[in-house]
């Protein structure tokens, strides 16, 4: 019977990955009114991120993966008055 194997010799397999995407859309307004006492700003997003590129928390090996896609959206608003 041959001994236990107790490290490993041959090379690991390293996996491919592609390179990741992102589209970042975005519309919005600035207004000032009533002689620049009244603003207003509104703007509104999209971000599309395919093809993630992942680190798996690998202590032996550092490796990249590509992961799935995100998508964030939102929409933001900020107003102030400045009475005199």
């Amino acid at each position: 019977m041959p001994p236990p194997k107790l490290l490993s010799t041959s090379t690991p397999t390293l996996s491919s990955f592609t390179s990741d995407t992102l589209w970042n859309y975005e519309v919005g307004l600035k207004s000032e009114l009533f002689d620049k006492r009244l603003s207003f700003d509104i703007d509104a997003f999209f971000i599309d991120w395919r093809n993630i590129q992942l680190q798996p928390n690998n202590v032996v090996f550092a490796t990249e993966s590509n992961g799935g896609a995100a998508s964030s959206r939102g929409v933001e608003y900020e107003a102030s008055y400045h009475p005199f």
